[in-house]
């Protein structure tokens, strides 16, 4: 019925049009040219002339390599790159892709400069705020900030420690374990700054342990309340352990927080970076979503023995899943804000090390299941770098309800219900149709 009410409206819509059609053309000279024909023609000109331009450098091979999905699904490049490929974003060759990228990156950097003159820049007024508001502190937590030291660039390890000296909260202290650096400056610029400022403590190992070995060295030297990890050439902003105070005294039964970060690079230039979500515990097991600036409670960390050796590269992934398994998530807080600048650099984002860092963060995990009471982890993948979790299904399976809405289309519903009967290695399901309204008759007899 319904196909004979389309047919007889596109035969009602050509009569209407042919009758317009002979208004216009009795009312108007021949030469009459319609509102908008040459910028249409115009439009459609340079259309035209991008299309084939564009198509002179186009790369098919590379299309084909760079994106697999194309290569997969088959068909003509050119014809997806139109279709699809230019609204997303993808390049024509590779020049063209780096060139987009680089300007990609660009606008994203201009952006978030914005953005940080408006919501993250600490200007005078605000510095005074943060003053006034710690004046009112019912408690001021000492903090001590951890930093295992192994031959960094010495300027990146001068700013590193300057960004905790410039705080604008002052209780805490810089405890720091120099990994036996092979670079005699570091022990100069360490010893400097150890007499120049007595919040700062300082152990010389006499042997390479390594981060986790170095970890536990700076934190047998740590008082404080709660302990802050940094890295020796990373950077922390000015307000890093006001917020993460500020936070402790509205929060007094808090026993781990976490915040954003951003990267920085060798210039000093602030790169968008991770804007976490709220404590998420399936995320946590896929991902390092604590990482910086990370605080722990340190009678809580010492307890369970600081960080172990053999997952270095991911140490503090396996501190955070074992302070996470101990304690309650109401004691878990996000502070959703950048307090801690990363630095971006060819050590710190190299294959080998992130692929090492990886696997120590899978067997922190694996461990982590193992001990919650199962499941399994393996690489995810389409992003390896990140984690897959399966779960041990229970002994009697729970019935799953697949709901599927549906009206008129009686192939699409075949086709997905059949996908579901042929793919499904889960077998207690049931499919649930529910008919919004059909009226075809062919639908009507599948659904009887």
């Amino acid at each position: 019925m319904i196909k004979v009410m389309e047919s007889a409206g596109e035969a009602l819509m050509s009569k209407a049009k042919s009758k317009s059609v002979q208004t216009m053309t009795a009312q108007r000279p021949s030469s009459f040219t319609p509102p908008g024909f040459w910028r249409r023609l115009e439009q459609n000109i340079r259309k035209q002339r991008y299309r084939w331009t564009y198509k002179v450098l186009f790369d098919s091979a590379w299309y084909r390599r760079e994106y697999p999905d194309v290569a997969q699904g088959g068909g003509d490049p050119w014809e997806h790159y139109l279709k699809y490929g230019k609204d997303e974003g993808r390049g024509l060759n590779p020049v063209h892709n780096f060139v987009k990228a680089k300007i990609h990156k660009a606008k994203i950097t201009t952006s978030y400069h914005n953005w940080i003159k408006i919501f993250d820049e600490l200007t005078p007024q605000k510095r005074q705020d943060l003053t006034r508001k710690m004046a009112a502190f019912s408690r001021n937590p000492l903090i001590s900030v951890i930093m295992p030291v192994y031959n960094p660039k010495p300027e990146w390890l001068e700013q590193a420690i300057d960004s905790v000296r410039n705080q604008v909260y002052p209780h805490w202290e810089l405890c720091i374990a120099d990994d036996c650096s092979t670079d005699q400056r570091i022990r100069g610029i360490l010893e400097k700054y150890a007499r120049i400022d007595p919040r700062i403590k300082v152990i010389f190992r006499d042997t390479n342990g390594h981060i986790s070995a170095a970890s536990n060295s700076a934190l047998a030297l740590a008082k404080g309340d709660f302990v802050a990890l940094l890295d020796h050439d990373d950077k922390l902003p000015e307000h890093a352990l006001f917020a993460v105070a500020e936070e402790i005294n509205q929060n007094p039964d808090v026993r781990l927080l976490y915040s954003d970060w951003d990267f920085i690079d060798g210039n000093g230039i602030r790169h968008p970076g991770y804007f976490k979500p709220d404590f998420n515990y399936e995320l946590l097991l896929a991902q390092n979503c604590v990482t910086q600036l990370g605080v722990y409670c340190r009678e809580l960390i010492c307890s369970l023995g600081g960080f172990r050796t053999g997952f270095d590269g991911s140490q503090d992934y396996d501190l955070a899943l074992r302070v996470v398994a101990a304690i309650r998530r109401n004691q878990i807080v996000h502070i959703p804000r950048i307090l801690y600048h990363w630095r971006q650099h060819s050590s710190s984002v190299s294959k080998t090390s992130s692929e090492m860092s990886a696997k120590a963060g899978r067997r922190a995990v694996a461990d982590h299941l193992h001990s919650a009471g199962g499941g399994t982890v393996e690489a995810a993948p389409e992003y390896p770098m990140f984690n897959r979790i399966k779960f041990p299904l229970p002994t009697t399976l729970p019935l799953v309800s697949i709901i599927i809405c549906t009206r008129d289309q009686r192939s699409l519903l075949t086709v997905t219900v059949e996908s579901i009967r042929t793919s499904s290695t889960y077998p207690n399901y049931e499919i649930v149709i529910v008919d919004n309204g059909s009226r075809d008759r062919n639908t009507l007899l599948h659904l009887a």
